[in-house]
């Protein structure tokens, strides 16, 4: 019988590599095509699949346990028994948009929703600046094969953008998977609303550059979109978070000056416009934010209130020490008060009311006493440590021998690269050590204007006196000796480049690790508590990593969990709400009085309360552990020390 004609396995799997390939290469060519003649459509399928793969392969969730208060409020869970629209740090607008969007659907996670739309929208901008900056508009006569452009002034015909080569398309996209890889991916894995805002300031002021870059080219363009689209954004940015738009300016505005310098007075005019209607609308819309606040009895101060008692927690500004103890007796303070407001604790109105803590404030030069050089040396320190950061800076030096000469290149990139570097150093002395999602954003910003710099040639590794290839694009004429020290410089830069790509993406990598395995412990831990509703959970501070969770969590669990959180969310309406409704007045004694209140807090902050119960209720209290998953999350109970004295009264307050 005759068989089949034998043939080996890879004969058979080499028509469908070759078709494969023959598919990428299409869809590359595809790409490349509409980057050049429909940037901004390409932009808008372009970014679906990186915002996708960083969605599916590194599974984002939050910076911070903010957010998901925040998502409590609107949302009405949690500490917050229905729905409100007091974001406290976000305009009360959006608060609004979301109240409703969640009374509506409440099973769509709109506020992680909302987070990652906006850094969609803004990753497109970004991108298409990066596609069609230094590009003029001209005008198409004839057909698309023998087309005709003549100066935008002198026809009707079709309007395009002129052509990009291939090897300018390829390096335009190149630019932006770079910029994509050490800054967008650490931002929108660890989502935070600060950083949103930055980003989407950031991209409006992209689109007023390119604005300004187009009309000094070409006198006679039309930016009115791009300065629209522009206004928008930064609107946008100022919704979320107004101090993170006040940033992203304050690090634009050395390079916007320069730029904004030779631009045509009509174009001044429409940027002119653009930021002023803008403005007016933050200013209207802050305003009626604070009129909200101010209208509200029950909200009425507790911004200022907040911003105060941050100065001892957030801030870290104050300290108990021999020379400072007087200043904390006055208010009837001990040490272990200081150290419960340190650690978050303010929950007793009579204790940590806003006099005592102003008394504590004004009474001694906080500020200026923590400017020692070992404050210095801890900040510096603990911002070279992110990785992160270290990515940035060691793409830096590519990016600085890369970019084109002048103030729209790397002169452009060092000033702003200074201006970042000040921005945080004013923030550590006006306020705090800043934050990761405060100095990340600022010293990368330097690395995002690469984007903008069209001016970017490949001469740089070319060796001294060989002819640059007519499209500035092409590869390096392999025949030259590689041990110039032109070219062993490019070398270096490249190399530091290729290191700092994969420390930060490793870096993310194990963020993902680390989150995937901690948030399995949280929900292993809150399966463990099986909430009835019947009980209060009081969460101390970070101890119940929130944080964890994923912005796609449209926090169903705690629907059934009343929660205490002892963090900024204490003495707002909504967690006092929650208290009545329970029957709460005082925190403190209702801790250890009652069973139904339960404590998620470390040993530390367990053994500052016992001291607390003491000092000021005179009771001898002991900690009672009930579930535990792990060595952070433990929750249980106070109680009573077996043969505590009869005078240990409920209420009683020792002073």
């Amino acid at each position: 019988m005759a068989g089949r004609p034998f043939h080996n396995v890879g004969d058979e799997a080499t028509p469908d590599r070759s078709r494969t390939s023959r598919t990428l290469r299409g869809v590359w060519q595809l790409a490349e095509r509409m980057a050049d003649q429909a940037p901004l459509r390409f932009s808008l399928l372009a970014v679906i699949p990186l915002m996708a793969l960083v969605v599916l392969v590194f599974r984002p969730c939050y910076a911070t346990n903010d957010d998901v208060f925040l998502t409590m409020i609107v949302a009405g869970k949690g500490f917050c028994p229905a729905p409100d629209e007091h974001m406290v740090f976000t305009n009360i607008v959006v608060g609004q948009v979301l109240k409703r969007l969640y009374a509506a659907v409440p099973a769509i996670p709109w506020y992680g929703c909302y987070l990652v739309a906006i850094h969609y929208l803004a990753q497109v901008v970004i991108l298409y600046g990066a596609v069609v900056v230094d590009r003029t508009w001209a005008v198409e006569s004839g057909d698309r094969t023998g087309s005709t452009r003549v100066p935008l002034a002198t026809g009707l015909s079709r309007r395009r953008l002129t052509s990009l080569s291939p090897g300018q398309v390829r390096l335009r996209c190149g630019l932006y998977l770079l910029y994509f890889a050490l800054v967008e991916l650490p931002l929108v894995n660890a989502l935070q609303f600060t950083t949103t805002a930055f980003l989407a300031s950031q991209a409006g002021i992209f689109l007023l550059l390119v604005a300004c870059r187009r009309g000094t080219q070409q006198p006679d363009a039309n930016v009115t979109r791009l300065v629209s689209g522009s206004a928008a954004l930064l609107f946008l940015g100022a919704m979320v978070r107004l101090e993170a738009l006040v940033m992203a300016i304050l690090v634009a505005v050395p390079i916007a000056m320069v730029l904004a310098r030779g631009i045509p007075r009509r174009l001044f005019v429409a940027c002119g416009a653009a930021t002023a209607a803008a403005s007016i609308m933050i200013v209207a819309v802050t305003a009626y934010d604070r009129w909200c606040y101010e209208r509200d009895p029950h909200w009425a101060g507790f911004r200022s209130y907040n911003q105060l008692r941050g100065k001892f927690h957030d801030d870290c500004w104050t300290a108990y020490t021999p020379e400072t103890a007087a200043i904390f007796s006055r208010v009837g303070w001990s040490e272990n008060d200081h150290a419960m407001i340190a650690s978050w604790f303010s929950d007793d109105p009579e204790l940590f009311n806003e006099a005592n803590l102003r008394s504590i404030v004004e009474a001694y030069p906080w500020k200026s006493a923590r400017l020692t050089s070992q404050f210095w040396s801890q900040a510096w320190r603990e911002i070279g440590r992110n990785r992160s950061v270290v990515a940035v800076f060691l793409a830096l030096p590519f990016v600085l021998a890369a970019a084109g000469a002048g103030w729209s290149g790397r002169r452009g990139i060092a000033v702003s690269m200074v201006t970042a570097v000040g921005l945080v150093a004013y923030l550590a002395w006006n306020k705090k050590i800043p934050p990761e999602r405060v100095y990340f954003p600022l010293l990368s910003f330097p690395l995002s204007l690469l984007l903008l710099s069209s001016a970017w040639r490949p001469s740089w590794w070319q060796p001294r006196g060989a002819p640059l290839p007519a499209d500035g694009f092409s590869k390096t004429d392999r025949a030259a000796p590689i041990w110039q020290p032109r070219q062993l410089a490019a070398w270096a830069t490249v190399g530091l480049l290729a290191v700092g790509v994969a420390i930060g993406v490793h870096r993310q990598s194990l963020r993902s690790v680390r989150v995937n395995r901690a948030r399995g412990e949280l929900q292993a831990f809150l399966a463990e508590l099986r909430p009835s509703g019947h009980e209060v959970y009081v969460c101390w501070a970070w101890t119940m990593p929130f944080e964890l969770l994923s912005p796609w969590d449209n926090l169903q669990w705690c629907a059934r969990m009343p929660l205490l959180t002892l963090v900024w969310t204490q003495g707002t309406p909504c967690q006092e709400d929650l208290k009545r409704q329970f029957g709460i007045t005082r925190l403190a004694p209702a801790m250890y009085e009652r069973d139904d209140v339960l404590l998620v807090a470390t040993p530390k902050q367990q053994s500052s309360f016992v001291t607390f119960a003491k000092e000021h209720f005179g009771a001898d209290v002991e900690f009672v552990p009930s579930k535990q998953v792990g060595a952070r999350l433990v929750a249980g109970r106070f109680r009573r020390c077996p043969g505590a004295t009869a005078g240990q009264t409920e209420g009683s307050r020792l002073r």
